[in-house]
C-alpha cells in the first residue's frame, strides 16, 4: 500500500541549515556588491566575520570536543583554515565586483 505523505515537513534543523546557507550567500553577495559600488575594503572583514561565525555555529561542538580529547592543534588548524577560506571567498567576491565595475 502506497501512502500519500503529503507535503514535506520542515523541521527546525533543516530550516536552520538553510538559513545559514542563505546568510553565507548574502555575505558573499554583499561583498561583491560592495566591490562593485567601490566601498572600502573593510567590507571584506565584515563578510569574513559572518562566514567564520557560520562555520563556528555549524561545527562549534566538534571543535570543543576535539580540544577536550587533546587535539587542540588539529582544532586550531581547522579553525584557521576556515578563517582563511572565508578571507579568500570574501576577497575574491569583492575583487570580482570591483573588476566588474571597471569593465
Amino acid at each position: 500500500m502506497i501512502r500519500n505523505a503529503g507535503p514535506p515537513s520542515l523541521d527546525s534543523a533543516s530550516v536552520a541549515v538553510d538559513g545559514r546557507a542563505m546568510l553565507a550567500y548574502l555575505a558573499i553577495f554583499g561583498a561583491s556588491l560592495a566591490g562593485y559600488a567601490g566601498l572600502a575594503g573593510y567590507v571584506i572583514v565584515a563578510a569574513v566575520i559572518v562566514l567564520t561565525s557560520i562555520s563556528y555555529a555549524e561545527h562549534g561542538r566538534t571543535y570543543t570536543r576535539a580540544r577536550d580529547l587533546g587535539l587542540s592543534d588539529v582544532a586550531d588548524f581547522v579553525m584557521l583554515r576556515s578563517v582563511l577560506n572565508a578571507v579568500i571567498a570574501s576577497g575574491a567576491a569583492y575583487a570580482f565586483g570591483y573588476i566588474l565595475r571597471l569593465v
